[in-house]
């Protein structure tokens, strides 16, 4: 059974409001969420679909950024910083 890591739970006990996206009643997640939003993941297949939670998502993220959008523009500025120090983005060759 798959689910979430056991930092993602201790860092929901730290937080002031918790939304979880879960296509699992029971998961540790739901537990300490204050909202849960349940998606299904699975389909006539073997393999999982998460076209559904991460349509999901994109709406939650792009609902925050409309009502905060300087803190919104900030965060994101922060992380794409992080990430290239990281080495996640891969440098064009194109001039």
């Amino acid at each position: 059974m798959r689910g979430p890591d056991r930092s993602s739970v201790s860092l929901g006990l730290f937080l002031a409001w918790i939304i979880a996206v879960t296509d699992y009643p029971f998961s540790p997640l739901a537990e300490c969420a204050d909202k849960v939003f349940y998606t299904p993941t699975g389909i006539a297949s073997h393999m999982d679909s998460f076209v559904a939670p991460l349509s999901l998502l994109t709406g939650l993220i792009r609902a925050m950024a409309n009502r905060i959008p300087e803190q919104a523009l900030d965060t994101l500025e922060e992380l794409e910083e992080v990430w290239s120090g990281l080495g996640i983005y891969l440098e064009s060759d194109r001039s």
